[in-house]
């Protein structure tokens, strides 16, 4: 079992899939309020332990700012905002290091979320902290070390663009916009990742969710994810999230990055569930 194993960065994975699939299952059923939240709240207290007994060696190090943003001296700048690093000097793979510390990070915040059933998603209350901490982890990091590092299947992307969801502050999105942009533009993968559609999927739910807003319209994003050719899809209830569990339990590849792909997203509005299917290019 990967929670038995003797390496931090396996039982992290473990992690990473127990929180995804608690919060899918909180996403659907929040009315079980209670139910989800102590087991969240077990989850968070095994991360905490976990990160107790991680070495010194894979900590990260503070730069020595005084502030872990500052802007451009030079108008014009492509990059609104300078991110000052947090580096893993130390870890005999500062990469790997770096990128296992910011899911600890995303996933701990994840553990911490919580839904209710009208929709509202209730983050920490160190939301955009925490995102910003993610964020100076992969300032020091450049997207293709991560690409061919791959570390333990996942690398950097998921975690940034967590931080994306979880920060409020336009400039920081912006920033992880730019960042995300780094991987090499012929072979944009890392890992299992397909990084220019996860790019492009973020972009397009972030567009949706906003005119929805403007709408006054309440749209709650259940689960997400790039459709596979031939893939059929249940719409009860149930059925998603059923399926959507098994997906998530799976290190399934998102495809070749063809330039155009669609995609599907179950979703939950003033009308009921609803799973919807774009073509997004």
């Amino acid at each position: 079992m990967i929670q038995g194993s003797m390496s931090a960065r396996d039982r992290l994975l473990g992690f990473i899939r127990e929180v995804g699939q608690l919060e899918l299952k909180f996403r659907c059923t929040p009315s079980m309020f209670a139910k989800w939240t102590g087991k969240l709240e077990a989850l968070d207290a095994r991360l905490t332990e976990w990160q107790r007994c991680l070495s010194p060696l894979e900590m990260p190090v503070d730069t020595g700012v005084d502030d872990p943003v500052s802007f451009p001296a030079q108008a014009g700048d492509p990059d609104p905002l300078q991110v000052h690093p947090l580096t893993f000097p130390n870890a005999a793979y500062s990469t790997a290091a770096a990128v296992n510390y910011a899911h600890f990070i995303c996933t701990r915040m994840r553990a911490r979320t919580r839904y209710l059933e009208n929709g509202t998603k209730i983050p920490p209350s160190n939301a955009n902290p925490m995102a910003l901490y993610i964020c100076r982890i992969a300032a020091g990091l450049s997207p293709n070390s991560c690409a061919v590092t791959e570390a333990f299947g996942h690398g950097m992307m998921p975690a940034v663009v967590g931080a994306y969801w979880w920060t409020t502050d336009p400039q920081l999105r912006r920033w992880i916009i730019n960042w995300l942009q780094g991987y090499d533009k012929n072979d944009q993968r890392e890992g299992i990742w397909n990084v220019r559609q996860a790019r492009k999927l973020m972009m397009f739910l972030d567009g949706e969710i906003l005119q929805r807003r403007t709408r006054a319209e309440h749209w709650n994003v259940i689960a997400a994810r790039v459709k596979e050719q031939e893939e059929s899809f249940p719409t009860g209830q149930n059925d998603i999230l059923e399926a959507e569990l098994e997906m998530s339990s799976e290190d399934e590849d998102q495809g070749e990055g063809n330039l155009e792909f669609r995609v599907v997203v179950h979703s939950q509005s003033e009308s009921g569930w609803a799973t919807n299917y774009y073509t997004i290019v």
